[in-house]
């Protein structure tokens, strides 16, 4: 476990189409959360993205939804 008695994931992860995988997670020695989507099929890695965020060590993604109406993945972060 990253954080002693703290059993929640430091990662979120969706299905954006039977192929494609939205990933979400949070590194916790730096503060910083990374988002990339990775396709099953040819495994490759799109569209990373870094943001160091202004936070403490139990902020981190909760959960993620894809919504195919408006083609956007949301993500919900725990906020401690």
């Amino acid at each position: 476990m990253p954080i002693n008695n703290f059993p929640d994931p430091f990662v979120a992860t969706c299905f954006v189409t039977d192929d494609l995988l939205f990933v979400n997670l949070f590194h916790n020695a730096d503060l910083s959360h990374h988002h990339f989507f990775y396709s099953r099929s040819s495994r490759a890695l799109t569209q990373k993205t870094r943001l160091e965020i202004d936070c403490n060590a139990k902020n981190f993604p909760f959960n993620c939804f894809y919504n195919a109406e408006f083609n956007e993945v949301y993500s919900f972060y725990r906020q401690g």
